[in-house]
């Protein structure tokens, strides 16, 4: 596994050595670690070595790379480039990370390759927009728009997720390899402290890291108006990375441990999170809340949009104030209400986030045969003229103006298939043949089966393996 590990601030690191110590007794793991994780939270029987001493001779068939669009997945992103394997998707947006990241470390070059394989000709123009001034949220909403996750689920096979919405966004881009949604597996809350006996009035608390999708101005806002209309009621923001700058009746708790974080969500009388646009993530500090029974309000914006009516109250995407002093208005003075949101969420939060369901998601993926590797092609089981360096007996063509990057080929070309995949899905255009067909002017994708010979003159910008269908 290439993971981040605590004390990384990032859910995704918790989420790997949860899952690491829930399978170490199926699962035989070896940890290669993001830079500034605390190796010494491992089980002594698991071994582990920094990331970046991975190398692809020394490294197992079977690899799982755990990404997320922070900083901290950073490495383990890049080594899915470059290593391929099972990429597992805790949100469908990448594009925050790889900019930061590849401005940071002076590679806009790769920077600019990520972008046209994701976006060709627009790629530029995509660049530009993303370089103007511009209010944080709306920097946000931009990348959120274009969320740069192409490349990295060109690398992946099997792909997987933690939600349905996000699966359905990945297998649009997966090329027919296989996407799977496993479950979040939360940590039992022994021992939770709770905040102090003064928070005696109603309080409405958004849980988890603060940024600009999670709209904590309008939470704040709604606060406001339920206050002016006679509403006791107070705010909470309960984690790292909320704004400072708040009114007195707001309290701001910073990161927490663990035990005076769960004691904070068990302080609330409803959780609220109204995050928008959406990354298609899997909430862990939700399912930490519903698993207290505290009653949610959510935007109806990606995953959120899937759970059951009966378990959280929604409002309209993107989230108005207005609109959520309602619908907090009505979980707080309607006890009936509010007790169906409690057991309904409860009831969500233990499907998503039992260790049984955790157990059994990843041994079905642990014991699925790996993709041969490696492959008799250069690469991967698919490469992209967009992003990969042009395979023997191909040469790279200038980018084009429109239409897809590719590689060009004179003459006569063979492409061998990798074992156990006999199957390749070629996109080309020119004069002469692929295999029996003719090649056209407008580019296609041809199905080919074993050896693929291609003869003539022409441009390709796709070469894909797959499995006998």
């Amino acid at each position: 596994m290439f993971t981040p590990l605590p004390p990384l601030a990032t859910g995704v690191a918790t989420y790997s050595l949860r899952l690491i110590l829930l399978t170490r007794d199926i699962i035989d793991w070896k940890v290669f670690f993001e830079e500034g994780s605390d190796p010494a939270l491992l089980p002594a029987d698991v071994m582990h070595a920094p990331l970046s001493t991975a190398r692809t001779g020394d490294l197992p068939r079977s690899r799982v790379f755990m990404l997320g669009n922070s900083p901290e997945c950073a490495g383990t992103a890049f080594a899915l480039m470059e290593h391929r394997g099972c990429g597992v998707f805790h949100e469908t947006v990448m594009h925050h990370m790889l900019r930061f990241c590849c401005l940071r470390d002076g590679r806009i070059d790769l920077y600019r390759r990520l972008l046209g394989f994701d976006y060709g000709p627009d790629a530029k123009a995509v660049e530009r927009s993303l370089s103007r001034r511009m209010p944080p949220s709306s920097f946000d909403a931009l990348l959120k728009r274009h969320p740069l996750v192409g490349s990295l689920v060109h690398a992946s096979d099997p792909t997987v997720c933690l939600n349905a919405e996000a699966a359905d966004a990945l297998g649009r881009l997966s090329g027919g390899r296989r996407v799977f949604v496993v479950g979040h597996p939360l940590d039992p809350p022994a021992g939770p402290v709770l905040p102090p006996s003064a928070l005696d009035s109603p309080v409405a608390g958004m849980v988890g890291g603060g940024h600009p999708g999670r709209n904590a101005d309008v939470f704040v806002e709604a606060l406001h108006i339920l206050r002016s209309s006679g509403l006791p009621v107070s705010g909470a923001l309960i984690g790292g990375g909320w704004p400072g700058d708040l009114p007195g009746w707001v309290t701001n708790t910073g990161r927490l441990d663990d035990a005076r974080y769960q004691g904070w969500i068990r302080a609330l009388s409803v959780a609220v999170d109204i995050r928008h646009p959406s990354c298609n993530e899997t909430s862990g500090s939700l399912l930490e809340a519903m698993r207290a029974g505290v009653p949610a309000v959510l935007t109806d914006s990606g995953p959120f949009s899937r759970i059951d009516s009966g378990a959280v109250m929604r409002i309209p995407s993107p989230p108005d104030a207005k609109c959520l002093a309602a619908a907090i208005r009505r979980v707080l003075t309607d006890p009936a209400l509010a007790a169906g949101l409690s057991a309904g969420g409860s009831r969500h939060a233990a499907a998503e986030s039992s260790p049984e369901r955790a157990r059994s998601d990843w041994l079905r993926i642990a014991a699925m045969e790996p993709p041969p590797d490696p492959f008799t092609i250069p690469g991967p089981g698919s490469l992209a003229a967009a992003l990969h360096d042009p395979p023997q007996g191909f040469s790279s063509a200038p980018r084009p103006d429109t239409g897809p990057s590719c590689w060009s080929f004179e003459g006569t070309v063979v492409l061998d298939p990798p074992p156990g995949r006999p199957v390749c899905l070629l996109s080309a255009s020119g004069t002469g043949r692929a295999g029996s067909e003719p090649l056209q002017r407008e580019p296609r994708v041809f199905e080919l089966r074993g050896r693929v010979v291609l003869e003539g003159s022409g441009r390709v910008s796709q070469i894909t393996w797959m499995e006998a269908r």
